[in-house]
Order: C-alpha cells, then structure tokens, then sequence
C-alpha cells in the first residue's frame, strides 16, 4: 500500500512539472511572437517597420525643399491644408549664429529635436569658443534620432530636417536627417507631400546657380505641388544664408517678397 501511494505521489509530482514545463514553452513563444511587434526588431524580411512607416508619414506632411548654390542656401516649405493654423516659426528654427533647420513631419517631434540641437550648440559654443557646423549639429540628431530605433519602450521621430549654413571656413552645406538617423549631404533635396514631383524640378539645379535662381526654382517646385490650385503666400516659409555686405547671415523673406515670387510663377493672381 505505502508502495503504491509513493508511485501516485510520483506521477503528481511528474504531472505538475510537465505542466509548468509546457507553461513557460507557451509564455516564451508568446513573447517571442509579440517581440516582432517591437519599434527595434527586424521582421522575417530584414526590415525594421517602425522606422519605415516613421519616413512614410513624412510624405504627408507640408513640403521642404532645400537648394545649396554658389552664393548660399535657400529653404522654403509649405504647410499642408490640414495644418493653416501653423505660423512660420513652426515650420522654420534658427539653431545658433549659423545654422537654420526646416522641417517634415510630427511638430511636436520638431520642437522636442530642435530644442535639443539648440543645446548642444550651445554647450559646443561654450567648450570650444566656436559656433558648432550646420554638419556637426545634424550629425548630433542623428545620433539621438538612430539611438531611438534601438532602444526598448521608443519609436522613430515622425520628423526629418534640413540644415542649412555654413562652416568655420565660411564653405555653405546643406543636410538631411531623416527617421531613421541617417545623415544625407545635398545639393538640391525635397521632402514630404508631393517631393515626387518637386525632384524632377529640382534636377533643372546647377551648383553655379545663384540665390535668386534657387529660390525661383523653390518656388517652381511649390507650384508642382499645387497642381494648378492658388498657393496662398502665408502657407509658405522661406529662409536664405547668403553674404549682405560681405558677412554671412541668415535672413527670412518677408511676406510680401514670397507674394511676388507666387504671382511669377502665376499662382496667386496680380
């Protein structure tokens, strides 16, 4: 009789524990199938969705259209018809004494970003006793912007940049940060709703070509965009770095002169 209460006690025992083997073999694959749905876990294909669907929402954000020629850079964007309510320091950020952002995508992205740029130009201004390069400030949010594709909990910035200015050798540059952290060295780019067909424009570009020809070619791109529909001037923002009497600055166009720069290229009415 104690012989066989000691098998049954046995069996339990072996019963309980292939029970809370087959337990943790469902939890763990569980987990593992949910782990496919994380921001930083390659997919069967070898592809990180977050990050890809992060850089397609940027095609429906305002457009920014960034052109770098022989006398400096011209940034111009639009806001798109959903977001009117937004003003021009929404769109366009100076970040120190030499650079200046235009942005695509999530605002609330942009600011969080941009104040963080702004930071650490500032403390590089402070270490080094010199304003820090429109490439060294992009290269700085692509690293904080690649760092959350990585980490657990995160997701992608919905927001891309283009920074213009110039260096300590007074050399003009202009660069892209993109989603996915990656830094783009340009000399004419376009970003967001319908960039498609602004490329094309901006294939007509020639590094010899001077500021005032890059901003009639922003501002032909803008008009591809519109399709033939009005551009009305206070949806457009436009900056340029160029020299005024022989130093470099950075300088935003009025109203009144992006008005006229609609009605050359027939898009509001005389």
């Amino acid at each position: 009789m104690e012989y066989t209460v000691e098998i049954s006690g046995y069996i339990i025992i072996l019963l309980i524990s292939l029970y809370y083997i087959m337990y943790l073999y469902y939890v763990f694959f569980i987990f593992m199938e949910d782990m496919d749905k994380h921001t930083n876990t390659f997919s069967e294909e070898g592809r990180i969705h977050q990050v890809e669907y992060a850089i397609k929402s940027i095609s429906s954000a305002g457009p920014a259209i960034g052109i770098k020629c022989i006398d400096g850079v011209v940034l111009l964007g639009k806001t798109t018809d959903d977001d009117l309510s937004l003003t021009q320091d929404e769109k366009i950020y100076q970040i120190n004494d030499n650079t200046v952002a235009i942005v695509s995508g999530l605002y609330a992205d942009s600011n969080l970003l941009v104040n963080y740029a702004r930071v650490v130009a500032q403390e590089y201004l402070m270490k080094y006793d010199v304003d820090m390069s429109p490439r060294q400030i992009a290269m700085a949010l692509c690293k904080i912007k690649q760092k959350y594709t990585q980490g657990g909990g995160m997701r992608p910035f919905g927001v891309s940049f283009l920074f213009a200015g110039w260096n300590e050798k007074g050399e003009y540059g202009l660069y892209s940060t993109d989603p996915s952290g990656t830094l783009f060295d340009y000399t004419a780019c376009a970003f967001g709703e319908g960039d498609k067909l602004i490329l094309p424009v901006l294939n007509e570009h020639k590094e010899e070509s001077s500021i005032s020809e890059g901003i009639q070619l922003a501002f032909k791109g803008i008009a591809t965009v519109a399709e033939g529909r009005k551009v009305l001037p206070h949806t457009i923002t436009c900056a340029v770095v160029t020299k005024v009497n022989g130093k470099n600055t950075i300088k935003l166009i009025s109203q009144k002169d992006i008005t006229e720069c609609l009605q050359n290229t027939r898009e509001v009415p005389k």
